[in-house]
């Protein structure tokens, strides 16, 4: 197993697998968050925050990110490097299920 590590830069220029490039560079697919494979809960908190469209360096970083591929990202401030890479961390940490010998915060809360 092969291990890539991808790097886009503000150019967009994206080093990696050719067959999710192809997906990541199409930009049909790309023009909204919804089309990133975010979940319900994210979106709606984008769309109350006045987020509509993801910004270029989004687009192309936050499928990797969701697929589990690692990633280097360089931009000017201010082109959406944070929500980059801290949407879809949310959301993989958000579907990763807690281990069963750890309590949850409410069990904590509670000493449960």
């Amino acid at each position: 197993m092969s291990h890539h590590i991808y790097l886009i830069k503000e150019s967009f220029g994206l080093l990696g697998d050719t067959r999710i490039l192809r997906a990541i560079n199409n930009p049909i697919l790309l023009m909204s968050f919804a089309n990133l494979g975010l979940i319900p809960a994210i979106l709606d908190a984008l769309k109350e925050e006045g987020y509509t469209k993801p910004t270029p360096i989004q687009e192309k970083s936050i499928p990797l990110v969701l697929s589990g591929r690692d990633l280097l990202g360089v931009a000017q401030t201010g082109t959406g490097k944070t929500a980059a890479f801290s949407l879809p961390i949310i959301q993989l940490m958000y579907q990763t299920p807690s281990h069963p010998l750890t309590p949850s915060p409410s069990e904590r809360r509670n000493g449960t």
